[in-house]
């Protein structure tokens, strides 16, 4: 179908029209000025919350602290070393977690402020496409009111669908939202690539520090784990050592001490004689021939002098592996050395290893004098330096109380 020439004008001009109206919802639309009012100045990125719980010199002292150093020993260090590693590791981990927290905060809060960032540069730069069109639109209309011109010249009329002032304003108005926009864009995009970079930063610091983190638990695992072990190696040691002492020897008791029997009778003669006073001066009747005494033994022997008080002797004998293990971890300490191999001058009061002792024998005596430990300036000690031999007993010298009939 042809269209005649004088309808081909009219219906240019009505396509015009209908085109600015779907380009910008109708022409007046595009004469209208820009609504700024969301407009808002952008706001720095900040990088921190300032949630710092320890300065990372501290965290840093904090996780050298927590590295097993050479002198962690369990063997020889004993339990008191491997129990000061784990409270160290301990408080390394629990530091390094508040860390790993802080910084996880830091992370979302970054990533907040980035995807703000984010709708905000989107909004400028979908607010700056709006008004490019609006401003195309006005081009349609300018197009259009020249048309309409030349057609109100060809028809004789007067009458126009547009005047240029508003067209004029519309345009200024939305050329200078249009340069504002730009700016804003170009700052609104500078501060998200920043806050990008910042995120970035902080979810790397993050992850460093979720490393750190599992190497704290590493380190307080492996200090509760030698904890268990040097236990175990005592409980492994302390077995052989009860399987290799075998059964306990045949004993006897005597005046409260039990010992092995071939010690049993000069062990009473011992304490009988100890608890025998001074006998009164001897009548001339007593002395010999030439005025001494006291009489001597058939074989020709002076019998031991009797103490000038009555000495009742304490303590005990026979002493049992596991009681000799014991008393070294009492008296020594609480690591496997100084239990089973350690020397026995290194326990106070010194203390012979388990299976050296002559009290697991029943062949060693402790003294002690109304319940206390027998000393080198006591009355009782000295009376045994001078009579104890005669029934076959020895001192120790680093130990004033022991007694056997080896003097070890």
């Amino acid at each position: 179908m042809t269209i005649p020439d004088r309808l081909r004008l009219p219906l240019f001009v009505a396509f015009l029209g209908t085109f600015c109206f779907v380009l910008s919802g109708s022409p007046a639309a595009s004469q209208e000025p820009t609504d700024d009012s969301l407009s808002t100045e952008p706001v720095p990125a900040t990088d921190t919350l300032n949630l710092n719980a320890l300065g990372s010199d501290e965290l840093a002292l904090l996780r050298a602290a927590a590295l097993p150093g050479d002198e962690i020993d369990p063997w020889r260090q004993g339990s008191s070393s491997v129990e000061q590693w784990a409270i160290r590791t301990t408080a390394n981990l629990s530091a390094q977690e508040v860390e790993f927290g802080r910084i996880g905060l830091e992370t979302d809060a970054a990533l907040a402020r980035t995807d703000t960032s984010g709708r905000a540069y989107a909004s400028t730069v979908n607010r700056e496409a709006v008004v490019e069109r609006r401003l195309r639109a006005l081009v349609v209309d300018s197009f259009v009111n020249g048309e309409a011109s030349a057609l109100d010249q060809l028809t004789g009329s007067r009458d126009r669908l547009y005047i240029d002032a508003p067209i004029e304003s519309a345009t200024e108005s939305l050329t200078a939202a249009q340069e504002r926009l730009g700016r804003l864009v170009q700052v609104n995009r500078s501060i998200y690539l920043d806050r990008v970079t910042t995120y970035d930063d902080v979810a790397v610091e993050h992850r460093l520090q979720g490393y750190v983190v599992d190497e704290a638990e590493e380190l307080d695992a492996a200090a509760r784990r030698a904890s268990l072990e040097h236990a175990a190696s005592i409980r492994d040691r302390l077995n052989k050592t009860l399987e290799v002492s075998g059964e306990a020897p045949e004993t006897v008791l005597v005046g409260g001490f039990r010992v092995a029997p071939e010690i049993a009778e000069p062990l009473q003669e011992l304490l009988a004689a100890a608890a025998s006073p001074t006998p009164p001066e001897p009548s001339e009747g007593d002395l010999d021939e030439g005025g001494n005494g006291p009489p001597l033994d058939p074989d020709g022997t002076e019998e031991p002098a009797p103490p000038p008080e009555p000495i009742i002797f304490g303590g005990w004998g026979y002493r049992s592996t596991q009681d000799q293990v014991n008393l070294r971890i009492n008296h020594c300490g609480y690591s496997g050395y100084v239990i089973f191999d350690g020397p026995s001058i290194g326990c106070t009061p010194p203390t012979a290893r388990p299976l050296h002792s002559e009290h697991e024998k029943g062949l060693a005596i402790d003294f002690t004098i109304n319940g206390e430990i027998l000393t080198s300036d006591s009355d009782a000690f000295r009376w045994l330096q001078e009579n104890a031999a005669t029934y076959g007993f020895f001192n120790l010298p680093s130990e004033a109380w022991h007694w056997s009939t080896t003097g070890h």
